[in-house]
């Protein structure tokens, strides 16, 4: 009967190896295969038009996350009743952030203090926040309103 033990534990363990082992080999695949993907012309020039906007915000003094912020902002007012929200909606967040942030370092690249890498990043975040085909409403993204920050008290 220890034999058998033994022989399951073994055969567990290897087991368990194999799978973690297997799984570093597939998982850089799948990013290829996310990065050969090919956005529809809508989503590219939504993406343009985005990366565009973010560079002005940039040349304006804007830190890199409130460039995202303010872009992100305008894009969802023209794009409310377009079907190309849809279009965005169903694309693949971290294709799309690859797309925005090629774009960026392409125009503006040397006019930002971070990498291509730390930009992606920021941009799959602000991505992420984008509804899901089933939720279909767009994030609120806070706005500061200068009013009430100039406003005078009585």
């Amino acid at each position: 009967m220890n034999q058998i033990q033994s022989f399951s534990k073994q055969f567990l363990y290897i087991f368990v190896f194999g799978i973690i082992f297997l799984c570093q080999f597939l998982v850089p695949f799948q990013s290829i295969a996310i990065e050969n993907l090919e956005l529809t012309p809508g989503v590219s020039e939504a993406s343009k038009t985005f990366s565009d906007r973010f560079c002005k915000f940039i040349e304006s003094g804007l830190t890199p996350e409130k460039a995202g912020e303010s872009s992100a902002r305008e894009i969802a007012k023209n794009l409310f009743f377009s079907p190309v929200s849809n279009e965005i909606i169903t694309v693949s967040k971290e294709l799309l952030a690859s797309s925005l942030s090629n774009n960026i370092f392409e125009r503006c690249g040397e006019d930002l203090e971070i990498s291509q890498q730390e930009l992606k990043i920021d941009l799959t975040k602000l991505a992420n926040k984008i509804p899901t085909k089933s939720s279909r409403s767009f994030p609120v993204i806070q706005q500061r309103s200068s009013f009430s920050q100039n406003s005078v008290t009585h």
